[in-house]
């Protein structure tokens, strides 16, 4: 809804505008009309300059806290320790681990090979690995 609208004066015509003026020219006078346009001017750019004055309120507003919550970041990243990679913790070698299970996925594959063609062949070499640790 725009202004016009809420005022109903989207329907005034010429004709009415002209009787608004003169009812204002015979009530207050020619001599203080001039006064009121200066007075509603003054009042308007004081409205426009409080609505920017908030604006500018809640910028600052929003620029603090954003500086507030960066201060904090930086804070907690300068007091919580960088953790060392440790090389035996399962999540530092997951290239490796899955490279790892795959291998063993493919000697378990070729074991089973084996063993469907000659079940003696595995034991017989599962033996000389235990022998040779």
């Amino acid at each position: 809804m725009n202004l016009l609208t809420l005022l109903f004066l989207e329907s005034l015509g010429g004709g009415e505008l002209m009787v608004i003026m003169l009812f204002v020219l015979m009530f207050f006078g020619s001599a203080k009309i001039p006064e009121l346009a200066k007075g509603l001017g003054k009042g308007m750019r004081e409205f426009k300059d409080a609505m920017n004055g908030v604006q500018n309120e809640i910028k600052a507003g929003m620029n603090n806290i954003e500086s507030e919550v960066n201060k904090v970041k930086d804070d907690v990243a300068r007091e919580v320790p960088q953790m060392p990679i440790i090389e035996s913790h399962p999540m530092a070698q997951s290239k490796s681990a899955a490279a790892t299970a795959s291998e063993i996925e493919i000697a378990a594959k070729a074991k089973s090979d084996a063993l469907l063609k000659d079940p003696n062949a595995i034991i017989s070499t599962e033996t000389k690995v235990s022998s040779e640790s």
